[in-house]
């Protein structure tokens, strides 16, 4: 499946940040940010024919630090490299498209209460039928 193809998988949130973290990787490669931009000279910091490729991602690390949005020089050289590997959903986080079945790795039969009886209430848990015919026969261990 395409890259592009894989963002449906994403929730809107992790889509916005995947947008957010492509404009400063490239910035990183490139010198510029993504986007319409009056600039068309990188930053200092960031200009490809004065920095290595390291000392931008420093750079890129210790800007976003300072904008609150604490991250390392390997957290970007990390980020780089899956976004020249896989693209845009190289900097997305996988755990937001991991999907787990609603009853976790239970027979959908068993999880549906399919058993004799067996029905889910509103809340997901099982009631079973029987339990009032039990409890009304008694305890035959009692008097």
């Amino acid at each position: 499946m395409s890259g592009k193809g894989r963002l449906a998988e994403f929730p809107g949130t992790a889509a916005e940040q995947e947008f957010w973290w492509e404009g400063h990787i490239l910035e990183v490669l490139h010198g510029l940010p993504l986007g319409p931009s009056d600039e068309t000279v990188p930053r200092p910091e960031f200009d490809p024919g004065q920095h290595s490729l390291a000392e931008r991602e420093r750079s890129k690390a210790a800007a976003l630090t300072a904008a609150r949005h604490k991250v390392t020089a390997s957290g970007i050289k990390q980020r780089r490299q899956r976004y020249q590997r896989d693209g845009l959903v190289g900097l997305a986080d996988g755990r937001s498209a991991k999907q787990m079945p609603a009853f976790g790795k239970v027979d959908a039969a068993v999880a549906g209460g399919d058993a004799a009886g067996d029905r889910l209430d509103g809340r997901g848990l099982l009631e079973d039928d029987r339990i009032p015919r039990l409890a009304d026969q008694g305890d035959p261990g009692r008097p």
